[in-house]
C-alpha cells in the first residue's frame, strides 16, 4: 500500500510540471539562438525590405517557433512517459489541444519578447527576463490542464484552463499585431 502511494505522490509532484518547464526553456533557447543568426547575419533588415505587411514576419517566425515547440513535444513525450510510467496515449486527443493551445502562447509571446530582445545590447538576458514573467499565467494554466487530463480528466473538467489559455494567446496575439511594426523599426 504504501509503495503505491508513494509511486503516485512521486509521479504527480514530477510531472506536473517537467514538460511545460522544458517547453518554457526550449522556447527561450530557441529564440536566443534564431536572434543571434539573425543579428549576425543581418538578414532581418532584408526581409523586412521585402516585405509589405511587416505582421506576415511576426506570423512567420511565430508559425516557425511553434514547430520547434512541437518537436521538443514529439521528443519529450515519450521520455517523461517511460522516466515516469503515464500512458499518454489513453489521453492523447485532450493532450492535443492543450499542448497546441499552450505552444501557441509561449511562440506568440516568445517571438514578440525576441523581437523587442534582439534590438538591445543585452539580448542574452532580457529575452528571459521579458519571457519567463509573462508567460507565468500560460504555463500554470497549462501545467494544470495536462496533470488533470493525465489524471484522467475530461475537457469538460478543464475548460476553464483551456480557456484562459485561449484568452492569453488572443490577447497577446491581437497586442503583438499592433505593435510588432513599432518593435521592428529602428
Amino acid at each position: 500500500m504504501l509503495a503505491v502511494l508513494a509511486k503516485n505522490l512521486m509521479t504527480e509532484w514530477r510531472i506536473r510540471g517537467v514538460i511545460w518547464i522544458a517547453l518554457s526553456f526550449a522556447s527561450v533557447l530557441g529564440l536566443q539562438r534564431t536572434g543571434r543568426m539573425e543579428s549576425e547575419e543581418d538578414s532581418l533588415q532584408g526581409v523586412l525590405l521585402a516585405l509589405h505587411d511587416r505582421s506576415a514576419l511576426f506570423i512567420a517566425k511565430m508559425l516557425a517557433q511553434m514547430l520547434y515547440l512541437l518537436m521538443v513535444v514529439i521528443c519529450i513525450l515519450p521520455l517523461c512517459g517511460i522516466w515516469f510510467r503515464i500512458d499518454f496515449l489513453a489521453c492523447i486527443g485532450e493532450l492535443c489541444l492543450a499542448f497546441t493551445l499552450g505552444m501557441l502562447g509561449l511562440s506568440i509571446v516568445g517571438t514578440l519578447f525576441g523581437m523587442i530582445a534582439l534590438h538591445t545590447r543585452a539580448r542574452e538576458v532580457m529575452l528571459p527576463l521579458l519571457f519567463l514573467p509573462v508567460s507565468i499565467p500560460l504555463t500554470i494554466a497549462a501545467v494544470q490542464a495536462t496533470a488533470q487530463l493525465i489524471d484522467g480528466k475530461s475537457l469538460r473538467d478543464i475548460a476553464d484552463y483551456l480557456v484562459l489559455i485561449g484568452i492569453f494567446d488572443v490577447v497577446f496575439f491581437v497586442l503583438a499585431l499592433i505593435v510588432f511594426d513599432y518593435i521592428v523599426e529602428e
